[in-house]
Order: C-alpha cells, then structure tokens, then sequence
C-alpha cells in the first residue's frame, strides 16, 4: 500500500500545473492551445518579441 501512494503523488503535480494552461489560451485565442500546450504559447511569445524587434529596427 505505501508503494502505490507515492506514484499517485507524482501526477499529481503535473496535473496542477495544467489549470494554469487555459489562461494563456484566453490571451492567445489564435494559437491552438491543443497543439503544443505552454510550449506553443512559448513560441508565439518568443516570435512576437522578434517580430517587434524586427519591426523597431526597420
């Protein structure tokens, strides 16, 4: 019984760290949150600031 209790304590976490995701899809509705979940919000934020660097340049 002691075994099982510590594996049910491990998806835990990553199942809390989930709810944070939905946030992120409301801030950005044209990215597919499905797809690749943070990371993809990740990548949209990370071409956006190069866009801006970009576009501040020229």
């Amino acid at each position: 019984a002691p075994a099982p209790a510590p594996d049910s304590a491990r998806p835990s976490p990553a199942v809390a760290k989930r709810p944070p995701m939905p946030p992120k899809r409301h801030e950005n509705p044209g990215t597919p949150g499905g797809a690749g979940g943070g990371e993809q919000d990740f990548m949209s934020d990370l071409m956006k600031a190069l866009q801006k660097k970009r576009g501040n340049v020229s």
